[in-house]
């Protein structure tokens, strides 16, 4: 996306051209809308590199390979961005992922999501690994998330530190050790987060800083390493902590 190139819309099937799959732009204002048809893969790698670059979802789409977002707004809107890469990154502060939707992980084997400038992404985020034993790594400073987060399969190893600001945590039967490394995640919920539980989960490092109620179907939160809680109402429900 050249710079200066403004209100574009790709659609179809996806993108292929030549031998090249990517979705690239320019280091000043560009501005493009996908709306594909098709399970896809729609494009391979997509690159933002400046605080103008504007990318929105008009449909689903399904990326082969890494979201490489250095800078700008990608506004997911009502729909999902999936990323199967093994090397994703968020570059900047001002680096912005919004709407109602969902940002989906689904690599497959072990992916590291690095992070620059401890930015938050106020969307709806999924990690859906291919295999229990799969790892997603985050590194560099911390994430934080204020969408609902779900934890499908996997394990996360959030190293530099995970703030979960929404209002629903999800974690599923089939994720591993969930949350493992020397990073604390950090329950901070302007209203309540509800931790929705199908199994035992692990936690490393867990800070409280808000209201938190346990729910879900079966299952123990258990917290290995330390527990802090800061401020807010803990409510078990039936569950154990």
């Amino acid at each position: 996306v050249a710079v200066g190139s403004l209100a574009n819309t790709l659609s179809g099937t996806g993108i292929s051209i030549g031998t090249s799959q990517d979705l690239t732009f320019g280091a000043g204002a560009g501005a493009v809308t996908l709306t594909f048809t098709g399970a896809g893969p729609h494009v391979r790698d997509i690159t933002t590199a400046n605080a103008s670059n504007t990318l929105t979802l008009g449909s689903n789409v399904v990326m082969s390979r890494n979201l490489v977002h250095g800078n700008g707004t990608i506004a997911l809107n009502t729909f999902n961005l999936s990323v199967a890469g093994p090397a994703p990154s968020m570059g900047a502060a001002a680096a912005a992922i919004t709407g109602t939707g969902t940002l989906i992980f689904n690599s497959v084997g072990a992916a590291t999501f690095t992070l620059t400038g401890a930015p938050t992404i106020a969307a709806n985020v999924q990690m859906n690994l291919d295999l229990l034993a799969s790892t997603f790594t985050l590194a560099g400073t911390a994430l934080t998330v204020t969408g609902n987060l779900t934890l499908t399969r996997g394990e996360l190893v959030p190293t530099t530190g995970l703030n979960v600001n929404g209002t629903t945590l999800t974690l599923a039967a089939s994720t591993a050790a969930v949350v493992t490394g020397a990073g604390v995640v950090t329950f901070a919920s302007p209203t309540t987060l509800t931790v929705n539980l199908s199994g035992a989960t692990t936690f490393n490092n867990l800070t409280v800083n808000g209201n938190v109620t346990l729910a879900g179907t079966a299952g123990a939160l258990t917290i290995t390493n330390v527990l802090t809680h800061t401020t807010g109402l803990i409510n078990f429900a039936s569950r154990d902590l």
